[in-house]
């Protein structure tokens, strides 16, 4: 049994002096409630051989846990009891923060670059802050601060709980409002607005290791348009066997990965597209993703969409035996949507998708204006502006114009 309780706070809501809280908070709540002790708690999920855990990420803090079918009324209302009354004291705090500090996430290459990417996509928002906070911020929040926080946002209209299983739900229901029905409902969690820039930022470094990232939003598409998306950009990057790695590394041996991936915050989708390899090799490399990208999108072949949409099947069905993957999707859902989305239809849309949709789909996604970031040495830093032009199929000057030249042609 998978047990999932949402609450919708996490770091893009955080003003900059309090960075870091939400995820703090999360912390915190593992030290135990006003009922019980932290070890307590562990020993109710560890002894009986289950999984208690936590994450806190841009737009949410989500508390997890997996049981057998015979303990879960106990997991959620243990699960209720953490989120609704954390035990909130100093000395835990203190202890917290020495924690949080030795957590290796802050200052790694692919936080800085999300991080990054965040702040050329929406200039001056908090997306752009470290999960964790900086340390300034994080050393200077107090338990007051901790308390107004939870008080705040911990509320009725934040929360989220969802459990996958052989469930009992009535009776799941009422321990869900014994244990939160106590909580105001509140106000849900505002957002600043979010205004994509298209930026661009190269992080200069003395390493031998440079990086490209292309990232393109889906502000204006439609629901099936974004899973048309979905399948263009599993097929550029998004297995072992993708365009990008057959391209850049089995043919050429240009990398170790590449990838492509969907970030989604608060309803806003990001579709990124990255390779690193010698920062030597950069130009090459920039050239070959560039013309994987604009070459499959204007000459999709029924090859390549009929492998993405077996995967799609099988990814989907595959989650269906997995109850974490089923209770992840039940609360993006909810949190998202109010309502469960229907798996038969989603999976009859994706099966439906024809090569006219997908190019159709595919060049609007690369026809949005798109930020860059990348990292290597500076003398090595790809040329933005002939990337933005091959991009929008200009005739360039240098190594893009004879990759992206038979490309304008065949358009």
């Amino acid at each position: 049994m998978a047990i999932a309780i949402a609450v919708d706070i996490g770091s893009a809501y955080e003003s900059e002096d309090q960075a870091g809280i939400s995820h703090i908070l999360e912390h915190m709540a593992f030290r135990g409630t006003e009922k019980r002790s932290g070890d307590e708690l562990q020993q109710a999920f560890g002894l009986s051989g289950g999984y208690l855990n936590a994450v806190t990420d841009e737009d949410s803090t989500v508390y997890q846990g997996m049981v057998l079918h015979q303990d879960v009324d106990h997991a959620v209302a243990l699960m209720c009891e953490m989120v609704s009354q954390p035990r909130l004291n100093a000395e835990d705090l203190e202890l917290e923060k020495k924690i949080v500090e030795r957590e290796s996430c802050r200052g790694c290459p692919n936080c800085t670059l999300r991080e990054t990417m965040y702040d050329q996509a929406f200039p001056e928002h908090p997306l752009s802050q470290p999960i964790i906070g900086f340390e300034d911020t994080v050393a200077s929040l107090s338990i007051d601060d901790l308390r107004a926080h939870h008080r705040t946002n911990y509320v009725g209209e934040n929360i989220t709980v969802s459990v996958c299983g052989n469930v009992d739900h009535t009776k799941l229901v009422a321990i869900v409002d014994r244990e939160l029905g106590h909580l105001p409902m509140g106000q849900p969690s505002v957002l600043a607005p979010l205004n994509y820039a298209a930026g661009e930022l190269h992080i200069g470094h003395s390493g031998d290791e440079g990086t490209l990232r292309l990232i393109f939003p889906m502000h204006a598409f439609t629901t099936r348009d974004k899973l048309v998306a979905e399948l263009y950009y599993d097929i550029i990057g998004g297995h072992g066997y993708s365009l990008f790695m057959n391209t850049l590394r089995e043919d050429r041996g240009l990398v170790y990965d590449a990838w492509s991936e969907c970030y989604t915050v608060v309803g806003q989708s990001l579709v990124a597209f990255e390779a690193t390899g010698e920062a030597r090799n950069m130009p090459e490399i920039t050239d070959l993703m560039i013309s994987t990208l604009c070459d499959f999108a204007k000459h999709p072949t029924a090859q390549e969409l009929d492998r993405a949409k077996q995967r799609q099947f099988a990814a989907m069905h595959m989650s269906l035996d997995r109850p974490t993957s089923r209770v992840d999707h039940m609360r993006y859902d909810l949190a998202e949507t109010g309502a469960l989305q229907n798996f038969q239809e989603i999976s009859d849309t994706y099966q439906s998708v024809t090569l006219e949709d997908l190019s159709r789909v595919a060049q609007m996604l690369l026809s949005q204006p798109v930020t860059i970031v990348s990292a290597g040495p500076t003398r090595g830093k790809p040329k933005f502006q002939r990337i933005r032009a091959a991009l929008r199929g200009e005739e360039t000057g240098g190594a893009l114009q004879g990759l992206l030249g038979p490309l304008k042609r065949a358009s």
